[in-house]
């Protein structure tokens, strides 16, 4: 009786926390776009804007679909979209949920649910600028 009052104290302790890629990769990542030449405008579907590539937008949620545009004067302007992908850090941090196999099934669902195992892709997105036809 005792073993199953520490087990359930445990979990109650355990879950609020997430599950482990939540706590090891957390939910956003960083989303860099860079070109060729630099000094483009970027432009993001979720309002991010920067005015000279190389750029980098913090806080994104490892979930996010968005498009990218880019112009920069002499140069066509190009429209990329981004979506996500199972991550293989995900993976294995979620593998780690193993290690607690009472509280797994809710850190697993934490984990799903939240992005935690999801990464950007591409990222970083790299292109190539074509010149203007003349």
């Amino acid at each position: 009786m005792r073993f199953w009052t520490c087990a359930a104290a445990a979990i109650g302790l355990i879950a609020p926390l997430g599950g482990c890629a939540t706590m090891a990769r957390g939910t956003t990542e960083t989303f860099v776009v860079e070109t060729l030449p630099g000094d483009a405008t970027v432009t993001t579907s979720f309002g991010g804007v920067c005015r000279a590539s190389p750029c980098a937008f913090l806080g994104v949620s490892r979930e996010a679909e968005f498009t990218v545009r880019i112009e920069r004067a002499g140069y066509q302007t190009q429209v990329h979209k981004v979506s996500h992908r199972l991550a293989g850090g995900g993976v294995t941090s979620t593998v780690g949920n193993a290690l607690f196999p009472v509280a797994s099934t809710v850190a697993f669902i934490v984990d799903a649910t939240n992005g935690a195992t999801q990464q950007l892709n591409p990222n970083p997105l790299r292109i190539t600028l074509q010149p203007e036809p003349r």
